[in-house]
C-alpha cells in the first residue's frame, strides 16, 4: 500500500473522529455511524499502524460519549462491530471488540463504565488484555483494568448471597491457528471496581476455576450459548428388575457447549486440531447461585462435521508438540 493511500486512510479516520467531537452534544446516531466507519477500517487488511491509530480513535470516541452525564441511558444497539453489554438495572456498561493484526494474531480492546456505590457516580476504565502475558488463566482472579480479552455476545445475570454476578460468553480470535470461547464471571466491589472471575463453575474436571477457556481450530466453529435444554439427574429410585438407578430428565436454561477433542490421539494438546465431537454437548446449570457441570446433555442441535480441508491436512500423522504450529517455525 502506497504512502499516499495510507495517509488518506489515516486522515479519513481522523476526520471521522473530529466529526464525533463536533456532534457529541447533538446527534448520537451520527457519532455511532462514525464509530462504525472506524470499526470497518480496523477490520480490513490494512497495516497495523492504520489499525492501531483508528482503534485509538474508537476508544477516544466511545470515551467522549461515556463521560456525558446521561450516557448510561444511551442506546448503542446500532453499533455493528463493537459489543455493548448493559444489565437491566444499568449498573454498568461494557464495550468489547477486537481486530486481526498483520501477523494473524488478534488485538482485544474494551471499556467498562462502572458505578461507585459510595460516591454515587460512574467512572470509566480502559481494559488491558493480559491473556498473552499470563499462564494458568483459568486459575486466576483478575481485577480492574487487567482482563482476559474477549468480545462478549451474551450476558446472564444471577445472584449469590445478595451479591450480583454476571456470566459473560465471549470469543477471542487468538492466533492464525486457533481461536477461543470463554465463560467469564464478572462482579464488582462496592467502589465499582470490576472483578474478573469467580469460583462458581462447579464439578468441572479442571477443578477450582475462575473462568473456563476453550481453545480450538481456526477452521471450525464451536457452540457456546445460553439455551433451554434437557439434562438427566439420578433419583433415589431403582429399577425393580435391573436394580439400576432410575434417572429423570429435567428441562432447564443452561450454558451449553460442544465437547472438544483432537482429531486423533496424537493431537492431544495441539489445539490447532481440536474440533467439536459430533452431537456431544456438556453444560452448566444454575442452582442456588452456582453453576454445576453436567455432561452429555440432550441438546437438539444440527450435527457439525469437521471440514474436509482440515482432515485432509492432518491425515494420521502424529504431532510431537505444540511447537508444531509456532508461527516462528512456519
Amino acid at each position: 500500500m502506497g504512502y499516499q493511500k495510507k495517509s488518506k486512510i489515516f486522515l479519513f479516520g481522523l476526520l471521522i473522529f473530529m466529526q464525533v467531537k463536533l456532534f457529541s452534544q447533538s446527534n448520537l446516531a451520527s457519532q455511532i455511524d462514525s464509530i462504525n466507519a472506524m470499526s470497518e477500517i480496523i477490520a480490513k487488511p490494512y497495516n497495523d499502524v492504520i489499525k492501531f491509530t483508528n482503534n485509538e480513535l474508537i476508544i477516544e470516541a466511545l470515551y467522549s460519549l461515556m463521560i456525558e452525564k446521561e450516557s448510561i441511558n444511551y442506546s448503542f444497539d446500532s453499533l455493528k462491530s463493537i459489543s455493548c453489554i448493559t444489565p437491566p438495572d444499568k449498573s454498568f456498561r461494557l464495550f468489547t471488540w477486537s481486530f486481526p493484526k498483520e501477523d494473524g494474531y488478534y488485538e482485544n480492546s474494551g471499556l467498562i463504565q462502572c458505578y461507585d456505590k459510595r460516591k454515587k457516580r460512574f467512572f470509566i476504565i480502559q481494559l488491558k488484555d493480559i491473556s498473552s502475558q499470563i499462564s494458568g488463566a483459568e486459575l486466576l482472579k483478575l481485577e480492574g483494568e487487567q482482563w482476559y480479552g474477549a468480545t462478549y455476545y451474551k450476558m446472564i445475570d444471577f445472584e449469590l448471597n445478595k451479591k450480583q454476578f454476571y456470566i459473560l460468553l465471549g470469543w477471542n480470535g487468538n492466533s492464525p491457528f486457533t481461536q477461543k470461547k470463554i465463560i467469564e464471571i464478572l462482579s464488582f466491589k462496592n467502589n465499582g471496581m470490576p472483578i474478573w472471575g469467580a469460583t462458581l463453575l462447579k464439578k468441572h474436571e479442571k477443578g477450582k476455576i475462575y473462568r473456563l477457556i476453550f481453545e480450538y481450530s481456526k477452521k471450525t466453529s464451536m457452540l457456546l450459548r445460553y439455551d433451554k435444554q434437557s439434562y438427566s439427574v439420578r433419583t433415589k429410585k431403582r429399577d425393580p428388575r435391573t436394580k439400576k438407578p432410575i434417572y429423570k430428565s429435567i428441562k432447564s436454561n443452561m450454558i451449553i457447549f460442544d465437547r472438544l477433542a483432537p482429531l486423533n490421539e496424537y493431537m492431544k494438546g495441539v489445539y490447532e486440531y481440536y474440533v467439536p465431537e459430533t452431537s456431544i454437548f456438556d453444560a452448566f446449570v444454575l442452582n442456588d447461585g452456582r453453576w454445576y457441570f453436567f455432561s452429555d446433555v440432550d441438546a437438539r442441535n444440527p450435527e457439525r462435521k469437521v471440514p474436509k480441508s482440515l482432515r485432509k491436512q492432518i491425515g494420521n500423522q502424529p504431532v510431537r508438540s505444540r511447537e508444531f504450529y509456532n508461527p516462528k517455525n512456519q
